[in-house]
């Protein structure tokens, strides 16, 4: 497959982002903030150790539909 220079592409590159993103897009001037990150809740809370460490519930004894719900 042949390609074709970067120098070539460039110009026509850097006239599409100025107007797509402004004119001080390429330096970092006029860059959007970036939106916030959700905290996720936990599904659901598991009980803690002494140590700070989650324990795990026995589920050996439940039904097949309490597993479930």
């Amino acid at each position: 497959m042949k390609t074709k220079d970067w120098e070539d592409i460039e110009p026509v590159w850097q006239e599409y982002a100025k107007e797509q993103f402004g004119a001080g897009a390429r330096d970092g001037a006029h860059q959007v903030k970036g939106g916030r990150k959700r905290i996720r809740k936990p599904a659901f809370e598991l009980e803690m150790d002494g140590e700070g460490m989650p324990l795990l519930p026995d589920i050996t004894d439940t039904k097949l539909e309490e597993k479930k719900a």
